[in-house]
C-alpha cells in the first residue's frame, strides 16, 4: 500500500493501519520505542514531494504560550501592502517575503546567540535590524559572525532537506530518514528555549496572522497567489509549524525500524501499470527501480475546490448561481480562479454568480480557503484567534439580518 503525503493526514492513516489493526508500541529496556506488529497491517510505502514528514511540534511546558510580536512585518507595513488589494499588483516573493524571511532570520540568529555575551548579541541584532533582507551587507554580517555555512538558516535546505543528495537505494534513504527523525525529536524535546530550529519554527505559526492579513481577500496578484502561496509557501509553513506531537514522530521512527513504514524518497512519482493493474512508486533521487503496489492512498488534504464539490448543498448552490468561486485579479494576466467560495470581506456573506452578496448566507473556514488564507488551523487561547473573530463577525451578521427582517415585517404590518 502506497501513501502519498507525509503531513498530518499521513500520521492519521499510519495509526489506523497499524495500531488500528492490532499492533502495539512497547518501550524497551534501552528506552527506545519498538513496534510489535499484529500481522494484520499492510506494508506502507510512504513518500511526498519533500520526502520527509512534517517536523514535530516543540515541547513547550507553559500554560499560556505568548505570541511572537513581529519587528519588521508591522501593522504599518501590512497597511501599506494592503493598499493595492484587489488590483492584482502585490507580489508575495517581491513585496511580502523579505519581511517574513527577515523575521525568521532574526529569531533564528537571536536563538543561536542566546549564550553569547549580551553586548555582543545586541550589537549583532542591532546591525541585523538595520540591514535589508537579502542584501550583500546582511549576508556579510551573518557570515562574519557565523563562519560555518551549515549553521545558517538556509531556506532552500529547509524546504528540501535532501537537496543535492542521491541515495543508492531505499535502504540508504531509510537510514537517512531515521537519522532525521531522531534529530527532529531531540530538537523538539529541547524546545524553543534551547533549540534555535524549534524557536524559529514556532514563530512561523505566529506569523500566519500577519501574512493572512496581507494575502487574503485579493491581497496579492493572482499568479503570485497560485505560484507562491498555493504551490509553495503554504506547504513550507505547514512543514515547519503544523507538525504532529513528538510522540507521533517517535512512533513513526519505530514503524520505520520495524519495516512497516518504508520511505520511497523525495519527489515521489506515481505511475500505473496497465498490464498488472498496479501502481508503480519511485523517487528520482533514489537509485532503485519503481516498486509495484496494489493500492494508493492520497494521504494529504486536497485544495478546496467548489467547482468539483459533491456535497449536495454546495452543488445545489453552484447550479442555482447562488455562489461562485473566488477570483484573484492580476494586473499582468487573466487572474486566478480559485476553488474557494467567494465571500465578502469582514462579514463573510456568500456572493452569488452576479456578484451580489446574500444577506442571510455566510461561510468561513475551509470552504473559503484562498479567500482567507489558512482556514484549517484551530484556535489558540489568549491570542485573539482569527477563526473565533470571524465566527463572531458572522454571528453578529446573523443577528443584524434577523433584526432588520423583523423591523421590515413590523413596518409592513403597520
Amino acid at each position: 500500500m502506497a501513501l502519498r503525503g507525509l503531513g498530518l493526514s499521513f500520521f492519521d492513516y499510519a495509526t489506523l493501519l497499524t495500531t488500528g489493526r492490532g499492533g502495539r508500541f512497547e518501550r524497551g529496556a534501552d528506552g527506545r520505542l519498538r513496534y510489535l506488529p499484529s500481522g494484520q497491517e499492510p506494508v506502507l510505502y510512504a513518500g511526498s514531494g519533500r520526502g520527509l514528514p512534517y517536523t514535530a511540534r516543540a515541547e513547550v511546558h507553559l500554560e499560556v504560550v505568548p505570541r511572537y510580536q513581529p519587528r519588521f512585518l508591522t501593522a504599518e507595513v501590512i497597511a501599506r501592502l494592503r493598499q493595492n488589494a484587489g488590483r492584482g499588483e502585490t507580489d508575495f516573493r517581491r513585496d511580502l517575503w523579505p519581511y517574513v524571511a527577515k523575521e525568521v532570520g532574526f529569531v533564528y540568529y537571536r536563538s543561536l546567540l542566546s549564550e553569547a555575551p549580551e553586548a555582543e548579541r545586541e550589537q549583532f541584532l542591532d546591525a541585523y535590524c538595520a540591514l535589508e533582507w537579502g542584501s550583500p551587507e546582511l549576508d556579510a554580517l551573518i557570515a562574519g559572525r557565523f563562519p560555518d555555512p551549515a549553521t545558517h538558516w538556509d531556506w532552500d535546505r529547509i524546504d528540501h532537506p535532501s537537496l543535492d543528495r542521491r541515495f543508492a537505494d531505499r535502504d540508504e534513504y531509510r537510514d537517512w530518514v531515521a537519522e532525521r527523525l531522531r534529530w527532529d525529536m531531540e530538537q523538539s524535546e529541547a524546545g524553543p528555549a534551547r533549540s534555535a530550529f524549534k524557536a524559529t519554527a514556532a514563530i512561523m505559526r505566529d506569523l500566519r496572522d500577519e501574512i493572512r492579513q496581507v494575502v487574503s481577500h485579493q491581497g496579492l496578484r493572482g499568479a503570485s497567489y497560485r505560484e507562491h502561496v498555493d504551490r509553495w509557501f503554504s506547504g513550507l509553513n505547514n512543514f515547519l509549524a503544523s507538525g504532529p506531537p513528538v510522540k507521533r514522530v517517535e512512533e513513526l521512527e519505530a514503524l520505520v525500524a520495524a519495516g512497516v513504514v518504508r520511505m520511497i524518497g523525495p519527489r515521489m512519482r506515481i505511475a500505473t501499470d496497465a498490464a498488472t493493474g498496479r501502481f508503480l512508486v519511485s523517487s528520482p533521487d533514489v537509485d532503485e527501480a519503481p516498486l509495484a503496489v496494489g493500492g494508493l492512498i492520497e494521504a494529504h488534504l486536497a485544495l478546496t475546490d467548489l467547482r468539483r464539490a459533491t456535497d449536495p448543498l454546495l452543488a445545489h448552490l453552484v447550479a442555482a448561481g447562488a455562489c461562485r468561486p473566488h477570483r484573484i485579479p492580476d494586473a499582468d494576466g487573466p487572474g486566478y480562479e480559485t476553488g474557494g467560495i467567494d465571500v465578502t470581506e469582514g462579514s463573510f456573506r456568500l456572493i452569488d454568480a452576479d456578484g451580489t452578496p446574500h444577506n442571510g448566507r455566510f461561510s468561513y473556514g475551509p470552504p473559503v480557503e484562498s479567500v482567507q488564507w489558512v482556514t484549517a488551523i484551530g484556535a489558540r487561547p489568549h491570542v485573539g484567534s482569527r477563526t473565533l473573530l470571524q465566527g463572531d463577525a458572522i454571528a453578529r451578521g446573523c443577528l443584524l439580518t434577523g433584526a432588520d427582517n423583523l423591523h421590515r415585517r413590523t413596518l409592513a404590518a403597520v
